[in-house]
């Protein structure tokens, strides 16, 4: 028995049927496809939303992904947002960088005054 592979018109149309309160999970899509199919998503939705990745490097590469791939959208194209993550635990005895709380500071404050769509990848 074969599975039949999805196109981004089902994954959209599947969103919207089963809401959007409820995960959305994407298996196989490789390369900058991931980052595409969400900022389909949001652009299609009107809404912005959390990527959640496995790792920090997976996160940033598709956040630049998405940066890049904006350059050739113009219609309902979505900001990315990389919000990075401590590089210490907040219990350990080694202080944070103090360039890493820089970059979240700037991250919150771009979530925070948006007012289109945006896509932050954690």
């Amino acid at each position: 028995m074969s599975v039949k592979s999805s196109t981004l018109s089902d994954i959209l149309r599947s969103v919207n049927h089963f809401g959007s309160r409820d995960p959305v999970r994407v298996h196989g899509a490789n390369g900058p496809l991931p980052a595409w199919i969400a900022a389909s998503l949001a652009a299609q939705q009107s809404k912005s939303f959390v990527v959640l990745c496995p790792s920090e490097d997976l996160a940033e590469r598709l956040s630049s992904d998405l940066a890049l791939l904006k350059r050739w959208t113009v219609e309902g194209a979505v900001d990315p947002i990389y919000l990075p993550a401590w590089e210490s635990s907040p219990w350990g005895g080694i202080a944070p960088s103090m360039r890493v709380g820089f970059d979240r500071a700037a991250a919150l404050q771009k979530i925070h005054f948006s007012s289109s769509p945006r896509l932050v990848f954690c």
